[in-house]
């Protein structure tokens, strides 16, 4: 058997307790030491025309609202920002846009005059841990107006961050649907978007491997 769930899902949802404690408890250690990695607020975004129409780049755009200087890492600068990704005062912010469809060559083939574009900030998951009972629960199936509403703030300032970057996309948007963590952990029980938090204590950790105590059970994916 093999597990492509990532580390959190295997050892909470996949593995009995029982053979946690017994055959995983060093990885199980590893992963309360390490932490879930980044949360993401992210935009799907269909676009009417093409991106050769619109002038749209094939490579990906990230965004630094702050320059980096001694002292003032992108590190602090991306921590800054997503901890402001509730404030909807604050306007700018770190983000990553990619038009997906601008290098896929049978895009155009598929579905002609159209450009898909995915854009996403960085959010605390600790903030939206806070937020579910407010906002309707990660345990919940049906969420309050008041995370709706927090949505649709969110789908607002994405778009003004899109369109800063990409003003030619103004009016051409057709659709633009938004995820948050608590969408994440309604499909994985957890906040992460990718897994386990990226530290250097991480990449030098021997855990997690491919093989286990467990027989003939194996891990991979993005956690290895």
């Amino acid at each position: 058997v093999i597990s492509a769930a990532g580390l959190s899902a295997t050892l909470h949802h996949l593995l009995s307790p029982a053979d946690v404690e017994r055959y995983m408890a060093a990885e199980m250690k590893f992963l309360r030491q390490v932490g879930e990695g980044v949360s993401c607020v992210c935009g799907s975004v269909g676009v009417n025309g093409t991106a050769e129409e619109l002038n749209l780049p094939s490579s990906n755009l990230v965004w630094f609202p702050e320059e980096a200087t001694e002292g003032h890492d992108m590190d602090e600068i991306i921590m800054k920002y997503r901890n402001k990704l509730l404030d909807f005062s604050v306007e700018d912010g770190f983000c990553f846009i990619s038009f997906l469809s601008a290098r896929d060559p049978a895009y155009t083939h598929l579905h002609p005059g159209t450009t898909s574009c995915f854009i996403m900030a960085e959010a605390a998951p600790e903030a939206y841990e806070q937020l579910n009972e407010t906002l309707g629960g990660a345990h919940t199936e049906r969420r309050t107006k008041a995370y709706k509403d927090t949505k649709k703030q969110l789908q607002t300032k994405l778009k003004n961050l899109l369109l800063k970057h990409f003003p030619q996309l103004e009016g051409r948007i057709t659709s633009f649907d938004v995820s948050t963590p608590l969408s994440m952990y309604h499909y994985l029980k957890r906040f992460a978007s990718y897994g386990l938090r990226q530290t250097p204590e991480r990449f030098t950790h021997t855990l997690p491997r491919v093989g286990t105590a467990i027989r003939k059970f194996f891990l991979t994916g993005e956690d290895l």
